[in-house]
């Protein structure tokens, strides 16, 4: 997977690498996947040179005004990234790939980016 993770950036070389932190699991071993390909990402984007940010699931939902905090449910933050991307973008996909959306659209508006360079 890091061998993967490493050849996409590379080929793509995007402008940006943007990820979510982890977050501590249940699981000790996901945890630790987690961290490693974190860690993989992390090394390709430096070793790329591009830029990286890595975002705390409170920090980016802070940016795009999602409701958290003490008596909001995980499922409830998932239903908010699900109904924000169908609303801004009219993609109806999955919670994880909605999060991943917004994860990236934080970063556009924390740094105040109003536009995606196409294809180099």
């Amino acid at each position: 997977m890091c061998n993967s993770l490493h050849k996409l950036i590379q080929e793509n070389s995007p402008d940006y690498v943007v990820l979510e932190d982890v977050a501590l699991q249940s699981n000790p071993s996901t945890l630790t996947t987690l961290a490693r390909i974190q860690g993989a990402i992390i090394q390709s984007s430096l070793i790329c040179k591009i830029p990286y940010r890595i975002y705390k699931p409170s920090s980016w939902r802070k940016i795009l005004c999602f409701s958290q905090g003490r008596g909001v449910a995980r499922k409830e933050l998932k239903k908010q990234a699900i109904k924000y991307v169908k609303d801004k973008f009219y993609i109806d996909t999955k919670e994880d790939i909605c999060e991943a959306i917004c994860i990236g659209q934080a970063y556009i508006k924390e740094n105040n980016l109003t536009e995606i360079k196409g294809d180099k």
